[in-house]
């Protein structure tokens, strides 16, 4: 039997990318990433999730409005998120012998900003 385990922070914005197009100021991006980081790893230790050796990873992106945002966009903060299992010590590294797949999924309006990891242990 596989384990899995979700997580799921709600939050504004998931990406770098603001109104105008450009990205955010380094000083905003670097306070998103940590917010994001420091959130998974907490919300992964809330949920009891075990140290894991190999994991399979989905993320999944909700969004309140109907705008699409790409997969290429949620990236960093995806990203933030598996370093933020490493930092609470679920996996031992985001390699790809610990990592073996992160997979995004279509952008899902759901009236929230919200993202949703899922775990599955490898076996």
């Amino acid at each position: 039997m596989t384990r899995r385990w979700t997580l799921r922070y709600e939050a504004r914005p998931w990406t770098m990318n603001t109104s105008r197009g450009r990205t955010a100021h380094w000083a905003q991006e670097a306070a998103r990433t940590r917010d994001w980081r420091t959130a998974f790893g907490l919300l992964a230790f809330a949920e009891g999730v075990p140290p894991l050796e190999r994991v399979h990873i989905t993320v999944h992106h909700e969004c309140r409005t109907a705008r699409l945002a790409d997969c290429g966009a949620i990236a960093p903060a995806a990203k933030a998120a598996v370093d933020g299992l490493r930092d609470a010590g679920i996996i031992p590294d985001d390699d790809p012998r610990h990592v073996l797949s992160l997979t995004f999924t279509a952008h899902r309006k759901t009236g929230v900003d919200a993202l949703t990891i899922e775990i599955e242990e490898a076996t």
